[in-house]
C-alpha cells in the first residue's frame, strides 16, 4: 500500500506533494524533503529543519508540525502493518517527540495544535537519541482500519525551551496479510553478517543496516525428520546477545505453534552454532525460517513478532521434502530425558536417542517402578513424553514399524534433592554487562561463567562436599566494574531461607578487582545434614546484603552444598590373635571402624581387607613384623593395646623316609628331615579307628 523505496521513501520528488503527502504550512523549523539527515536510503528523506538541506531543530516557541497522507486500505486486509526508519541526533526525552496518528479524512491536523479528539495516536518515540543509526520502527495497526481509507499523520511536537529535539523519518512502508512484521530498531550495533543451514543450501553473507532484511528469495531445501548443523554470526557483539531461529512448520502464516521455535542460543558474543531439527510432522512444502538477532538485555525481543531495540531480523524460505517410509524392526536406542533429578511439580521430557527421520513410526511410552517393567503403564504416543512424578520411575519407549517393535533403553528419573527442589526465593538484576560471577571454587565446585542477567543461574547441578565442623576455602571471581560487593549466602539449616543467623558471607566489598575473593568457612556443627542451597553474588555499590534483591547492576548463581556428619573416631576392643601367620586371617574387634582406608601390623600394610562391618574388621595378614594393630577411618587413628606377632608360613616336611605298610603288619618307623624354624612344632598325625592322634617325636614308630 505504500512503498518504502519509492513514496514512501521520498523517492518520486523533492516535495512531499510530489510523493503524494501534505506538508502543514509552519514557520520553521518544519517538515521537508530532502537529504539532509543523510537518508537511510535512496536520495531523500523527511526532515526537521529549515529547508531541504538543513537538518536542525532550534525553535522559540512550543508547537506541532505535520505532514500526512491518505491511504486505501483493502477490505479484507489483515496484519496492517506501519513501519518507518527514524533518526534522533539530539533527544529531549519526555519533552519532545515523534508522534504517529491514524484519523479519518475528515480531520486535518492544524499546525502549532497536538491531534487530539478523532485521532488515534498509534505510535510515539522521544528517546534515546538515534544519533549514528537509523532505527527502525513498527506499528501493529488494527484490522478494523480494512475498507476504510486511512490519514496517517506524523507530527513533530515540540515543547519550545532548549534542547531541541530533532527527527528525520525515512522508508515508510504499510503492508498487510502475510507474516507478522520484525525487526530490530538499531542493527548498526549488533547485526546478522552471516547465516548458514549447512546441508540445506543456505550460506547467506549480509552488511546491511537494516533493522529487517528479506532473503526470501535464498531457498533450503531439507526434509521432515532430519537435523541440519545451523550458525549465525555478526561482525559486532557484546555478552547479551542471542539468537532465536523459528520455522512455520504447518505453513499457516505465522511461527505460533507449538515446536516451530526451533533454535535458542545462548546469551553470547558470536557466534551462535546449534543444530536444527525438522519436526517429522512438518509439512512437505514451501515455508519461511526467520531469523533474530537482539540483545537480550536492553529492549530484547524473544519472540518472532515485533521490534527489538538492538538486532536485526531476516527472513529465508525453505523447501520441506516428507520422510521417506520406515522398514524392518526400529531401533530407538536410548530413553533421554531432560533432567535427570526432577522436583514434584516440575515438567521434564523424554525423547529417543535414534531420530531415523521416517514415516510410519508409532510410539508408545510407558512407565515403571522397577527396571525389569514388571507392572508397565502407558503413557503417550508422540515422538516425545512430557511428564511430571513424584517418586523415582523408570521410563522406555516401545517403537513399532509394521508391526515390528523396537524398545528403548529404560531410563531411571530420580527425585531432586532439597536444594533442587527448594522454594528459595529469587534475586533479579536487570544487566549483567557491568560486573558478573566469572568463578566459584569450593570444596568440589569449579565453575567458570559469563553474565546472565535475570534470576539466580541455575547451576544445581554442581555441588560441594562438606563435613560438620570442617574448614573450607570459598573463592569468587568477578568480572569487576567499581564499588561492587560480592555476597554468599548457604542455608546451614535447610528452612528454604538465607536470612539466619550465620548464613551470609562477605567475600569483598567496595571492590574494582577481578579477585579471586576468598573467605574460608567453617561448616557449623549445627548444620542439617543433607543437600541445600548457596548463592554466590555480586552487586554494585549496595553494601546490604540481600539475597533476594531486584537491582539495577549485577549477576547471582546457585549452587547445591551436600552436609555430611562429623566422622566418629574408631576404638579397637580386641583381636582374635596375638600370634598370627603371613596369609591367615585376624580379625579386629571395635567400633567406628567403618571406612577404614589403611590397616597395618607393625606399620605394614595388611594383604586385604575381607569384611568390615563397623564393629569387626577381618584382614587378611601380609607380610610383616611384630607390632600394633592401627586402623585408619574418616574419623582418625585407633591404635591396638596387645602387640601382634607374624610369622611366617610355616615350611612343609620332607615327608616320611620309610614307607607305610598295610596292617596288620610289624611295627615300623618314620622319620622326618630337615629341623623346624624356632618358634614352631611339627606333629605326626595318625587317623586310626577314627580318631586321631598327634605326636611330634622324630623318628616316630608306628605300631
Amino acid at each position: 500500500m505504500l512503498n518504502p523505496n519509492a513514496a514512501g521513501g521520498f523517492e518520486n520528488g523533492t516535495t512531499f506533494a510530489a510523493n503524494g503527502w501534505t506538508q502543514v504550512a509552519s514557520t520553521n523549523p518544519n517538515w521537508y524533503a530532502g537529504n539532509a539527515a543523510v537518508p537511510f536510503a535512496g536520495a531523500r528523506e523527511a526532515h526537521i529543519g529549515t529547508s531541504a538541506t538543513n537538518f536542525s531543530g532550534t525553535t522559540t516557541a512550543p508547537g506541532a508540525r505535520h505532514f500526512y497522507r491518505d491511504i486505501a486500505i483493502p477490505a479484507a486486509a489483515t496484519n496492517i502493518f506501519l513501519s518507518f526508519y527514524l533518526k534522533l541526533p539530539l533527544e529531549d526525552a519526555g519533552y519532545d517527540f515523534l508522534n504517529v496518528y491514524s484519523t479519518t479524512t475528515a480531520n486535518t491536523p492544524v499546525n502549532g495544535t497536538v491531534p487530539g479528539a478523532g485521532y488515534t495516536q498509534v505510535f510515539s518515540y522521544t528517546s534515546p537519541a538515534l544519533a549514528t543509526y537509523w532505527g527502525m520502527q513498527g506499528v501493529q495497526l488494527s484490522n478494523a482500519l480494512a475498507g476504510t481509507t486511512v490519514r496517517l499523520v506524523f507530527s513533530f511536537i515540540n515543547d519550545g525551551p532548549n534542547p531541541d529535539a530533532y527527527f528525520a523519518v525515512d522508508n515508510i512502508s504499510l503492508t498487510y496479510g502475510g507474516y507478522c512484521t520484525a525487526w530490530g530498531s538499531v542493527a548498526g550495533f549488533e547485526k546478522i553478517s552471516n547465516v548458514t543451514l549447512t546441508g540445506a543450501g543456505i550460506n547467506n553473507n549480509s552488511t546491511s543496516n537494516a533493522g529487517y532484511e528479506n532473503f526470501t528469495a535464498i531457498a533450503g531445501n531439507v526434509t521432515a525428520g532430519q537435523t541440519y548443523a545451523f550458525s549465525a554470526s555478526a561482525a559486532t557483539t557484546f555478552a547479551d546477545d542471542q539468537v532465536f531461529v523459528w520455522i512455520d512448520c504447518n505453513q499457516d502464516g505465522d511461527f505460533d505453534d507449538a515446536g516451530e521455535l526451533v533454535f535458542t542460543s545462548a546469551a553470547q558474543v558470536s557466534p551462535w552454532a546449534g543444530n536444527i531439527s525438522i519436526p517429522l510432522t512438518a509439512n512437505a512444502g514451501t515455508t519461511k525460517m526467520r531469523v533474530r538477532l537482539h540483545d537480550s538485555v536492553n529492549g530484547g525481543n524473544s519472540t518472532p513478532c515485533g521490534g527489538s531495540f538492538y538486532g536485526q531480523v531476516e527472513d529465508y524460505t525453505l523447501n520441506i521434502a516428507a520422510p521417506p517410509a520406515c522398514s524392518g524392526t526400529p531401533n530407538p536406542g536410548n530413553t533421554l530425558t531432560t533432567q535427570n533429578n526432577v522436583c514434584s511439580s516440575t515438567s521434564f521430557t523424554l525423547s529417543l536417542q535414534n531420530n531415523p527421520g521416517v514415516s510410519g513410526l508409532t510410539y508408545q511410552w510407558q512407565s515403571a517402578a522397577d527396571f525389569a517393567f514388571t507392572t508397565p503403564v502407558n503413557l503417550g504416543t508422540a515422538i516425545t513424553q512430557s511428564i511430571t512424578q513424584v517418586v523415582a520411575t523408570y521410563y522406555r519407549c516401545i517403537v513399532t514399524c509394521a508391526g515390528n517393535n523396537g524398545t528403548s533403553n529404560p531410563v531411571l528419573v530420580n527425585m531432586g534433592s532439597g536444594c533442587q527442589c527448594g522454594a528459595y526465593p529469587n534475586s533479579n538484576f536487570s544487566s549483567a554487562f557491568f560486573e558478573y560471577v566469572s568463578n566459584v571454587n569450593f570444596a568440589g565446585i569449579n565453575n567458570s561463567s559469563g553474565g546472565n542477567p535475570g534470576g539466580p543461574v541455575n547451576y544445581l547441578n554442581q555441588s560441594a562436599s562438606v563435613q560438620q565442623g570442617n574448614n573450607y576455602n570459598l573463592s569468587a571471581t568477578i568480572f569487576p566494574a567499581d564499588n561492587d560487593y560480592v555476597y554468599t549466602w548457604i542455608d546451614w539449616n535447610q528452612n528454604g531461607s538465607f536470612l539466619d543467623a550465620g548464613e551470609q558471607y562477605t567475600l569483598a566489598a567496595g571492590t574494582f578487582f577481578a579477585g579471586p575473593h576468598t573467605l574460608n568457612i567453617t561448616v557449623p556443627l549445627t548444620a542439617v545434614l543433607g543437600s541445600t542451597r548457596m548463592r554466590v553474588m555480586v552487586i554494585y555499590d549496595n553494601a546490604l546484603p540481600n539475597p533476594s534483591i531486584n537491582y539495577n547492576y549485577g549477576e547471582a548463581e546457585d549452587y547445591c552444598v551436600t552436609v555430611t556428619g562429623t566422622a566418629l573416631p574408631p576404638t579397637i576392643s580386641g583381636l582374635s590373635a596375638t600370634e598370627v601367620c603371613t596369609g591367615s586371617s585376624l580379625i579386629i574387634s571395635g567400633s567406628n571402624l567403618s571406612g577404614a582406608s589403611s590397616i597395618t601390623i607393625g606399620g605394614t600394610p595388611v594383604a586385604s581387607i575381607a569384611s568390615n562391618t563397623g564393629s569387626a574388621i577381618t584382614v587378611i595378614v601380609g607380610a610383616g613384623t611384630t607390632g600394633i594393630v592401627s586402623v585408619t577411618t574418616p574419623g582418625g587413628t585407633a591404635n591396638s593395646a596387645a602387640t601382634v606377632t607374624v610369622k611366617a608360613t610355616p615350611a612343609t616336611p620332607a615327608g616320611p623316609t620309610s614307607p607305610p605298610v598295610c596292617p596288620p603288619g610289624p611295627n615300623f618307623t618314620i622319620n622326618w628331615s630337615g629341623t623346624p624354624p624356632v618358634g614352631e612344632n611339627w606333629y605326626w598325625q595318625v587317623t586310626a579307628s577314627g580318631t586321631s592322634t598327634a605326636n611330634n617325636a622324630n623318628p616316630y614308630i608306628v605300631s
